[in-house]
């Protein structure tokens, strides 16, 4: 398509690059020379009043005057081309409809401006211990002003202190960067109280940037709740998903979980029982949910393929002539906008979910709920943690749920997956974690309350499934000591999370978690009788 000079003849003649083609410029800035064309008829002369389109194909540059008229000698120059923010390779076409080798295409290279800011490519251990250098050492990098990393030798970034408990930051403080722009950390540690700390990281003239949240101290007893067991967190709070530091579902609560799967049935519009009706399954949660069950492209296509919703809608062995498997949760909606059945958030799920699927509120028998607070700031075992905060507000979520929808039969519930890699403080370590304890406690404040002669749980409230409540239990279990696999293997890399924040799921992320849903809900005795396929509830 493009090429210094060989030409193709026909009728109307050739089009050939002409210059400004393989340059390289800073990101965000116009390519000089620009892109030049040359337009000859069929006999190789130059051709004047040619109309050329010039339009950017990748590296999300721009162009202004895309459209240009060959001049006397055949020439068309773009009136600019400023290449996209992101360091590397941008293309841009050349079109003259007619003429031989149209479009032509123009390769510039974006590279990084100067050093604007410093950014924080891997954070420290979200677990430390008094004095004991990270397990995990900060690295931080150069970075322009479009967070492209700038390589740049032996500059000086400065580690300091900047939240938590007055404490010492000990080791190497000061580090310059090597050829890359790199400046990697190597002993570092703290030397202080227990809490939660964060370190700030500078450079002259530079805007300076903040580790993710460590915690001394208390994590650790920071394990998976499903490897903890009988053992305890913080010496007070005993593993386990459920009674007793174990995994496994007490005996009646099971029961009760089997009679529920044999309660759902099609359902129409009203709620009755049909043969044509449907069964939904719906999400209900915040932003890591919503791209976890259900991240949709830019044009609101269907749900990605390596999300729960695009994995389940693949495999064959899925209900796919009753079951509907709907996205309520969404972005910043976090567990205080569903406390209460009036919240906006149903009457949007009611209207911008279900009603475009011809379904109603009286069709929805399932949830999956995963959602927490933004920016907790008190951990465990204070007694205004804010996993306690979310225990309460969780009991009252429960039972909005049962008046929007009288169908429901049962929600399962799943922790948020590793904070650690946090760069904000929007759900860092070790109230990730935590929200797996509120969990917990609200189920077993359930199963407590049924089996003790309806004793409610002063946090959780009235839980009781036959009346206000839903029945409720474990779903997937997410949270993983970020590198350190747990029993069964799983792991979280910072690569499962967006640079951007380090909380949010990246697609792999979003992977994982698909695929850990749609395996709990393919192989769970209370729920793999109506999600899969021509299965009959026992």
């Amino acid at each position: 398509m493009c090429g210094g000079g060989d030409t193709i003849t026909q009728a109307n003649g050739t089009i050939v690059v002409a210059g400004g083609d393989n340059g390289s410029d800073t990101v965000g800035t116009a390519v000089v020379p620009g892109p030049t064309v040359l337009v000859s008829d069929a006999q190789g002369h130059p051709v004047a009043g040619v109309s050329v389109t010039f339009t950017p194909i990748s590296g999300g540059g721009s162009v202004a005057g895309g459209s240009q008229l060959t001049d006397a000698a055949g020439n068309a120059t773009v009136g600019s081309w400023t290449l996209g923010t992101t360091a590397g390779p941008n293309t841009l076409s050349a079109s003259a409809p007619g003429y031989a080798g149209s479009p032509v295409v123009f390769t510039a290279t974006g590279t990084p401006g100067p050093a604007n800011q410093l950014g924080v490519t891997t954070q420290p251990s979200a677990g430390i211990a008094s004095g004991v250098p990270f397990s995990r050492q900060p690295v931080v990098q150069l970075l322009d002003q479009y967070g492209n990393a700038v390589s740049q030798a032996n500059v000086g970034v400065t580690a300091a202190l900047v939240s938590g408990p007055t404490a010492t930051l000990n080791g190497t403080t000061t580090v310059n960067t090597d050829p890359t722009g790199s400046a990697p950390f190597s002993d570092l540690s703290i030397t202080g109280p227990n809490g939660s700390y964060t370190i700030g990281f500078s450079a002259a003239g530079l805007t300076a940037v903040a580790s993710s949240v460590m915690s001394l101290g208390t994590p650790q007893g920071m394990l998976p709740l499903i490897d903890l067991g009988s053992g305890t967190y913080l010496g007070q709070f005993t593993g386990g998903l459920y009674l007793g530091g174990s995994n496994s579902m007490p005996m009646v609560h099971d029961s009760v979980g089997r009679a529920r799967a044999r309660n759902i049935r099609t359902l129409d519009a009203s709620g009755n029982p049909s043969a044509s009706g449907k069964i939904v399954l719906l999400s209900i949660g915040m932003s890591n949910a919503s791209q976890e069950w259900c991240a949709k492209a830019p044009n609101n296509a269907p749900c990605d393929p390596w999300t729960f919703t695009g994995q389940a809608m693949l495999d064959p062995a899925v209900n796919h002539n009753t079951l509907v498997i709907a996205n309520g949760a969404k972005g910043s909606q976090t567990a205080h906008t569903w406390t209460l059945p009036t919240d906006s958030n149903y009457d949007r799920v009611r209207d911008s979910v279900l009603a475009p699927q011809g379904l109603t509120e009286g069709q929805v028998q399932v949830i999956w709920f995963k959602d927490v607070e933004g920016f907790p700031n008190v951990s465990l075992p204070s007694s205004q943690a804010d996993a306690y905060t979310l225990e309460s507000e969780f009991g009252d979520i429960m039972r909005s749920m049962r008046v929007r929808y009288p169908q429901l039969q049962m929600v399962f519930l799943s922790s948020r997956t590793y904070g650690g890699y946090a760069t904000t403080r929007l759900n860092p370590e070790p109230y990730a974690y935590e929200t797996g304890f509120a969990m917990k406690w609200l189920i077993q404040a359930q199963i407590n309350q049924m089996a003790n002669g309806m004793i409610v749980d002063p946090v959780a409230g009235n839980l009781n499934y036959n009346t206000v409540a839903p029945y409720v239990a474990w779903g997937a279990y997410l949270w993983a000591n970020g590198s350190t696999p747990r029993s069964d293997g799983l792991v979280w890399l910072p690569g499962d999370v967006e640079a951007v924040d380090g909380t949010h799921p990246s697609q792999a992320g979003e992977t994982k978690v698909g695929t850990l849903l749609l395996n709990f809900f393919k192989t769970d005795p209370h729920a793999a009788c109506w999600f899969l396929a021509g299965q009959v509830c026992p």
